[in-house]
């Protein structure tokens, strides 16, 4: 079995009281076809008066997941419990820290309860109050969709627009359009558009900078939806947009959602092999979780109320990594990204080079150690990689040549 949790044996139910209680035992094997990690049906959100998980946290490397899943489940007054050991994916006091700011994210009042030591776990238990004002599925359904372009690729701005009108073709109120940069070369499908259109004019130290994190904060700005996504001029979102997003849920903070290139998953859900320092990238399994994951910048899909609350670094530019840095700072405040295996947009292209260090780091761990690269504890033998490659310069030959195929 892989080390993370892919489902669990779920029990709902009500007391004499009638209070809804859930209640998650040990995990089971892997489901067909999954949407993204799940703990109960979205109809179940914000509704749970108590919730217990009855195995050792810790013991997944999608930890984070399993726990910000049971927060969107409880509804303003409930009493949630785990059990939580230390383990390799994360240390007791890590964990609580990430409890005593993720908590607090969702409720205005947590208070802890009871500690409960025993041989193979403690069982912590907290009693939450007074639901902050975090979307629950079904009621805020509007997008505010961002666009940065530079004046080039004119095609896609029209494919990108039209896409947006078949999805929202029954509701065209209920979405916006925010076009950040030179939009003159755009005008010919500006003008008949059947939804509206917010024109934000880039300057000219802008462009020649490519400073499009200053043009993704002004987009959240000039938004007038809770629900955003912001794109790259590279993508058109799917027809069935609305719907997967109610499949899915509104309960999320940030979301990176599946992006097809053709019939092939791009890189959607990723992660880099060290923290700040400069690495390979890795891709990961949609319900696994990576201490490293970023979101990709070519599209993110977030509240704006978490944008607004922690904006892109502005002193970052075009291609300095300014989509890890904001990662990094949205893990570090008690936000845990959510992946979502609906395709909901198609990548219409990318420039060149654009996957050769996901490639590369494909290449070296099937040749080296027959493993799946797309998995959490890849780490370690990232190491070792680097370790070899340092020892043997034909490492470097070799990688030039599997980065070419």
């Amino acid at each position: 079995m892989k080390p993370y949790l892919h489902h669990a044996h779920v029990v709902l139910k009500q007391d004499e009281c009638g209070a809804k209680l859930l209640v998650c035992k040990t995990p089971i094997s892997r489901p067909k076809f999954r949407e993204g990690f799940r703990l109960a049906d979205r109809k179940v959100a914000g509704t749970l008066d108590s919730l217990g998980l009855e195995f050792n946290v810790c013991a997944y490397s999608n930890w984070r997941v399993i726990l910000d899943e049971s927060w969107t489940l409880l509804s303003g007054r409930s009493r949630v419990s785990f059990r939580a050991k230390t383990t390799k994916y994360v240390s007791l006091h890590q964990l609580l820290s990430y409890v005593f700011s993720s908590l607090r994210r969702y409720f205005t009042d947590v208070k802890i309860t009871s500690v409960e030591p025993a041989k193979k776990w403690t069982t912590y238990s907290f009693f939450v109050e007074e639901r902050r004002n975090i979307a629950v599925s079904g009621k805020n359904k509007k997008w505010s969709f961002g666009l940065v372009v530079d004046g080039q690729n004119v095609d896609s701005f029209g494919h990108l627009l039209t896409s947006i009108e078949q999805a929202f073709q029954f509701c065209l109120d209920d979405c916006e359009l925010i076009v950040n940069g030179p939009e003159e070369n755009y005008s010919k499908y500006i003008g008949p558009s059947k939804i509206p259109i917010k024109i934000l004019h880039s300057d000219a130290v802008n462009e020649r900078l490519a400073w499009i994190t200053r043009k993704k904060n002004d987009i959240v700005a000039a938004a007038r939806y809770e629900n955003v996504a912001i794109l790259h001029n590279r993508y058109a979102i799917a027809e069935k947009w609305l719907e997967f997003f109610d499949q899915f849920g509104y309960d999320f903070n940030v979301v990176c959602g599946r992006q097809l290139y053709g019939e092939t998953a791009f890189y959607d859900w990723v992660a880099t092999g060290n923290a700040w320092a400069p690495s390979w990238s890795l891709t990961l399994e949609p319900d696994d979780f990576h201490p490293n994951l970023y979101v990709n910048g070519g599209l993110i899909i977030a509240k704006k109320s978490i944008l607004q609350e922690i904006p892109l670094n502005d002193y970052l530019f075009w291609n300095q990594c300014e989509d890890i840095e904001y990662s990094r700072r949205i893990l570090n405040a008690g936000i845990t990204p959510r992946y979502m295996s609906l395709p909901v947009v198609k990548v219409l292209s990318f420039r060149a080079g654009y996957e050769t260090g996901f490639r590369a780091q494909n290449h070296i761990c099937k040749m080296l150690f027959g493993y799946d690269y797309g998995v959490s504890h890849m780490n370690p033998l990232y190491k070792r990689v680097l370790t070899w490659k340092n020892r043997f310069g034909k490492y470097k030959r070799r990688l030039k040549a599997w980065t070419s195929v």
